[in-house]
């Protein structure tokens, strides 16, 4: 029996030491959780003391939270705007002034940037659909509003330039109107020999809408030698004349009429969809039977 326990204990040199080795490492590590579970209590016992101490919290909170009525008014009630004293031109007023009546500084350069896109206020439904003007401000200044047309004699309209006979000096007394665009609109009426639509100077390079609206009513269109361009007869280079067409339009103008024969009517390029209608009242009055 001794021999068999001893042949069941027994263990090399080797393993033993490994044992001993490990059994070291567990007591070491032990009394060192040991230790450290017994700071953290203290330190635990410390937080919970601390925090059992009472705080004055009257200086943070108010001891009574007013009503929501009067926390509301406090909070929202905007700024009281300003009111017009006397009576005012609103295409006057500046940054500074629409700002004083209580726009806010973006509001009022969107104003302003709306009022010369329109060509100014002329009535009170143009200040309506400047969506930038709050309606309490407008409608408390509306009394004190007044409009150019109201004040403007007919002695002070400015004369009307003829576009079809001026020179690029006239054109220059157009506000906006510099040498660049002048010069292009003499170059385009010549290519056209006139103009038939004051609309046609949308169609100058350099003429936008903005341009175009304050302009119209400075311009008028006068008689005129226009380019007459005979569709039955005329080559490509004819109808490149007109910068209205383009290649494969000209093109397609010339196909149909050596294939189908003469032009009868206009409207037939119209009707076999050689060109679009924009386009056909554009080029419609240069061309001829």
């Amino acid at each position: 029996m001794k021999k068999l326990l001893r042949s069941i204990l027994h263990y090399p040199y080797a393993e033993r030491r490994g044992i001993f080795v490990l059994t070291a490492f567990i007591a070491v590590f032990f009394l060192f959780e040991s230790v450290r579970f017994f700071i953290e209590q203290k330190e635990y016992s410390k937080l919970i003391h601390i925090a059992q101490i009472p705080v004055d919290t009257s200086y943070i909170f108010p001891k009574s939270i007013p009503n929501s009525h009067n926390y509301t008014k406090k909070h929202t009630t905007p700024k009281k705007s300003n009111t017009l004293k006397n009576k005012t031109n609103p295409n006057a007023l500046e940054i500074k002034d629409w700002i004083a009546l209580g726009l806010s500084p973006k509001q009022a350069e969107t104003t302003l940037k709306f009022r010369d896109k329109i060509g100014g206020f002329k009535n009170v439904s143009d200040l309506q659909k400047c969506f930038t003007i709050p309606k309490n401000i407008l409608e408390r200044n509306l009394p004190f509003f007044v409009f150019p047309e109201a004040s403007i004699s007919k002695t002070s309209i400015q004369p009307t330039i003829k576009l079809n006979s001026c020179d690029s000096n006239e054109l220059m007394k157009l506000k906006g109107v510099g040498p660049k665009i002048a010069s292009r609109i003499i170059k385009f009426r010549n290519r056209l020999g006139a103009f038939h639509s004051k609309t046609q100077l949308k169609d100058v390079y350099g003429i936008s809408e903005e341009l175009y609206q304050s302009i119209e009513s400075q311009v008028e269109i006068d008689l005129g030698n226009m380019l007459q361009i005979q569709i039955n007869y005329a080559q490509y280079k004819d109808f490149a004349q007109l910068p209205y067409l383009q290649k494969d339009e000209i093109k397609a103008i010339i196909n149909y009429r050596e294939k189908i024969g003469y032009f009868k009517d206009l409207k037939t390029l119209l009707d076999e969809k050689l060109i679009n209608d924009e386009k056909y009242f554009k080029i419609a009055p240069y061309l001829v039977l």
